[in-house]
């Protein structure tokens, strides 16, 4: 027992060693140093020798995750974009901690080695998911639930606000070029926490208005003449088309005189604005409120325009085009 120890306690210090060559490395490939692939693979396949040698299965079969999306990155030179870099930082901080249990029990309990995947599983195969996304040039939209978490992640935000949502997404099979897919977590989770801040009301003030608790949003992906179309609705209270003229005329974007005769499009063109909000109060998410000047620029970078449809207690719609054909 005690030669095991011995032995358990010098895996764990020598693959701190090669977790901190790893974290560095991670540094250097995020600054655009490709070659350094090749040591965190050489790092991580010493850690699995003698994870074997001690029959560590929970160690090993967790390498074997790793090994595969990294060889996968090397071979295929996947671009190192900042999701992937934040991806991989996470995994290799979840394998450390898994390491480090081994620490105070000599190996890990099933409960532990349970409790542990429940924690560490998703962020692996959304690492996977990631890079199988980086190496097609088309995946199904479906791929979507893989890298952005959308259901969990609004159950999340409602609990925050003290609300009820359900997440639809409709057009899974549609394939769509990767280089949309893969923007589009960032453009969700922004649409996600303004629609939660600002448009999908308390379950107290939606039942007076006659609708159910639980307010829907649904995310949709289809083709319309060769073009990309997502849609993020929300069945919400919609947009104040006098609150948001209020607001431009305040910050100074509109003349008061001219307020009156804009058409509803023109308005909304105000939600875009960079700083625009129309919450008196920055929150924790939702950042400042319908300022959605981000979302615009980023699908702009990728040749796509969004536009916005809403209806007072009927909910609100944002629409992104892309000029790239679906398959």
């Amino acid at each position: 027992m005690q030669i095991e120890q011995e032995l358990t306690s010098e895996f764990i210090a020598r693959s701190q060693d090669y977790l901190q060559v790893i974290e560095l490395d991670l540094l250097e490939l995020e600054k655009g140093d490709f070659d350094v692939i090749h040591e965190i693979m050489r790092c991580v396949l010493s850690i699995r020798a003698q994870a074997e040698l001690l029959s560590i299965e929970s160690i090993t079969n967790r390498i074997i995750q790793l090994q595969k999306s990294l060889r996968q990155i090397r071979d295929h030179h996947i671009n190192m974009d900042l999701e992937l870099i934040t991806l991989l930082f996470k995994a290799f901080d979840l394998f450390s901690l898994q390491i480090e249990k081994l620490n105070n029990t000599h190996g890990l309990i099933e409960s532990e080695i349970r409790q542990f995947d429940l924690e560490a599983n998703p962020v692996f195969q959304t690492l996977e998911s990631y890079v199988a996304l980086m190496i097609n040039p088309i995946q199904r939209f479906s791929e979507i639930e893989s890298i952005f978490p959308l259901k969990s992640g609004a159950d999340l935000a409602a609990s925050d606000y003290g609300k009820k949502v359900e997440v639809f997404i409709e057009g899974q099979d549609i394939l769509i070029p990767k280089v949309i897919l893969r923007r589009l977590p960032r453009l969700l989770t922004h649409l996600l926490n303004n629609a939660i801040a600002h448009g999908i009301e308390s379950p107290e003030i939606r039942i007076a208005k006659g609708k159910p608790a639980f307010g829907k949003i649904i995310l949709k992906a289809f083709y319309k003449e060769n073009n990309a179309i997502i849609s993020f609705a929300d069945d919400g209270a919609g947009i104040n088309i006098e609150r948001v003229k209020n607001k431009a005329v305040s910050k100074g974007l509109l003349d008061p005189k001219t307020a009156f005769s804009l058409s509803v499009n023109e308005v909304f063109e105000f939600l875009f604005h960079p700083d625009f909000s129309t919450k008196d109060v920055r929150d924790m998410r939702a950042g400042t409120g319908y300022g959605l000047d981000i979302v615009r620029t980023e699908i702009k970078e990728i040749g796509g325009v969004i536009d916005v449809q809403s209806k007072i207690d009927q909910g609100t719609t944002f629409t992104m085009r892309y000029s790239q054909k679906i398959y």
